[in-house]
């Protein structure tokens, strides 16, 4: 999923090797390069959106800590019920957005 549009109101987009596309969420945050915030919705009813916030923390000299929290759970219609499959697949997206940060900062300038 890619966001669409910067800032507040932008989407975040899942386009489909087909080019079919849907949106999953709308930022409702956006404070770099320190914070952004979004609603969650992928693959259901927007009126299911749970809320995701991501935080940056400079940690000494090239080092960031990244926050995901991911919260909303009673707006779903299934209850959260989903929630623990979340929790097990942050963890490689965060590490994918860390592997590529680490490969930029690695570049010469």
């Amino acid at each position: 999923a890619l966001a669409e549009g910067e800032g507040v109101g932008g989407t975040i987009v899942e386009t489909l090797a087909d080019g079919s596309t849907s949106v999953w969420g709308t930022i409702t945050d956006w404070e770099p390069p320190h914070r952004v915030a979004y609603t969650w919705h992928a693959g259901h009813a927007e009126a299911d959106a749970t809320r995701i916030e991501v935080t940056f923390t400079q940690d000494g000299p090239g080092s960031t800590v990244v926050r995901l929290v991911h919260s909303g759970w009673e707006n779903r219609a299934d209850g959260g019920s989903a929630r623990e499959g979340y929790e097990s697949g942050w963890n490689p997206v965060i590490g994918s957005f860390a592997e590529a940060a680490s490969r930029l900062a690695s570049r010469p300038r």
